[in-house]
């Protein structure tokens, strides 16, 4: 992998959304986590041979201040309808023409087989704690089970206050159709 020259200053990061076009530029925190930042878009990238950086050219920073936001054991969002930009560009949520489905994910334009264009997020508890407080009475849809990056086996759902988009919509992983989440 290439080091990335990013022209702004030491206490400025830029990170990168999967369409590598989609960016935030900002401050970080040493783990990566966001601290503040606004959208950029990346609109060229040159290799230097002599300082063997790949150097980016980004657009002036535009749209809202973006902050931290990670869910929490008990805290789902304190931005709940602070909508990722990423997502933006590429998903809505909408009522589903299935009878009785409620809402669903809805492309806005084309992808590739593959692409990433939603995130799943929730209110993160490990497996041992997962039915011990209502064991197997709570009925969830958006109740997902995943290994964290240090192999404890988590659980993600969503507080059936945020169910529907007008109460949280920063990401909508959680109304894609189960059958499509790839997980990486």
């Amino acid at each position: 992998m290439l080091p990335i020259s990013y022209p702004f200053s030491e206490q400025t990061s830029l990170f990168i959304y999967p369409d590598l076009s989609t960016s935030i530029s900002g401050e970080f925190q040493n783990n990566g986590i966001l601290i503040s930042g606004r959208e950029v878009s990346i609109k060229a990238a040159t290799y230097d041979k002599n300082s063997n950086l790949l150097k980016l050219q980004v657009s002036e920073a535009f749209g809202r201040v973006i902050t931290e936001d990670v869910a929490t054991d008990s805290e789902l969002s304190h931005s709940p309808l602070q909508r990722d930009p990423y997502e933006m560009k590429y998903v809505e949520i909408a009522k589903s023409e299935i009878p009785k489905a409620g809402e669903g994910v809805f492309l806005k334009q084309d992808v590739g087989s593959g692409d990433i264009v939603s995130y799943f997020n929730g209110v993160k508890f490990q497996k041992k704690d997962a039915f011990s407080w209502n064991p197997f009475k709570k009925k969830s849809v958006f109740l997902v089970e995943y290994e964290d990056d240090e192999g404890n086996e988590v659980f993600l759902d969503i507080p059936e206050k945020f169910v529907n988009s007008s109460q949280y919509n920063a990401t909508s992983g959680h109304k894609v159709r189960l059958s499509t989440i790839v997980f990486i």
